[in-house]
This record gives C-alpha cells, structure tokens and sequence, in this order.
C-alpha cells in the first residue's frame, strides 16, 4: 500500500505530514498541485471526494449529494441530478419546494444595478409571476430558435381558453 507518515510537532493540535500536508488546530492544509480529499464509508460503500481540477472545486459522491445549515437540509442533488431546494425527494431537473401556507417567493431574479427584476411567487397553492417593469412572454424569439407555427396559448383546467398566434391573432375558446 502506499502509505503516509504524519507526524507531532510536539507542539498542541499540530500535524505535519511528508511536507504537503499540515494540521494546524483548526485547518486541515494539503498544499500540491492537484489536492484531494477523500472520505470513504467502509460501512456502505459511500464516498465523498473533494478535488481542485484546473482551479474548479469538484465535489463528488456516489449518493446523494445535501448542503446543511443550522442542521435542516437546504439542498440535494440526486444520483439522477435533479436538485431540490426545499424537498429532500426532487420530481424535476430543479424543483423549488416552498412552505404549504402563506406567499413564499420561490425564485427571485435581480441585476446589480437595478434590484428585483422579477419573481416566482407561490401564494397558497397559485404560481404568481412578478416584474419590475415588464413581463414579456415570448415564443420562438428572433434570437435564432428555429420552431415553425409558434404561438402561445393560455389553458385552464387542461382546457384551453385563449390563443396568440404566430401572425398576431387572438382566439378566445369559452
């Protein structure tokens, strides 16, 4: 195997270990040109790897992945790679789970020079979407999606009610 030596200094919480590797107390120190750290559960087989790749923090698992704070789980990423804020059991690419009652603001989108350009709010159980200025709902834009007969349409209870076509028309069903 290949094995490594650390070593006390003799001197209180300090580890040294074959000259890249340094304990000083409260920090853990690997200094090299590619460093890693390596967790691995012999109970289950699970591995967590921390590396530096090309200046990026690359953190892998082979389960899944959360992000705590104040001991409530904030985040996870599945072994499928859907992430979840709010939901420790993600249905979708990014699902957004916010409190049953009351008005929480799911997504918030904000330039540094403005603030609050819009929002995704979840009011008791209806999706409401906010702007600032403008709401702009567009399909099939000039910047070079190439879809044939656009247009938008508005459904309720799977039904639709009303449609834009792609030649400006409006019909209304109802």
């Amino acid at each position: 195997a290949d094995n490594r030596v650390i070593t006390g200094s003799g001197t209180a919480n300090t580890l040294n270990g074959e000259s890249t590797l340094t304990y000083g107390g409260t920090e853990l120190l690997i200094s090299n040109a590619s460093p890693s750290v390596k967790l691995n559960d012999t109970d289950n087989s699970g591995v967590v790897d921390i590396n530096n790749v090309g200046g990026a923090a690359v953190i892998e698992s082979t389960g899944v992945t959360t992000f705590t704070t104040n001991a409530a789980e904030r985040l996870r990423i599945d072994t499928s790679g859907k992430v979840g804020i709010g939901t420790t059991s993600p249905s979708s690419l990014l699902n957004v789970n916010t409190p049953a009652s009351g008005s929480t603001t799911a997504i918030e989108i904000s330039r540094t020079t403005y603030g609050t350009v819009g929002k995704f709010i979840n009011s008791t159980g209806a999706l409401e979407i906010q702007s600032n200025k403008q709401l702009i709902l567009s399909s099939d834009p000039a910047q070079g999606m190439t879809a044939a007969g656009s247009l938008i349409q508005f459904l309720i209870d799977g039904s639709e009610k009303a449609r834009m076509s792609s030649s400006g028309g409006i019909a209304f069903n109802g």
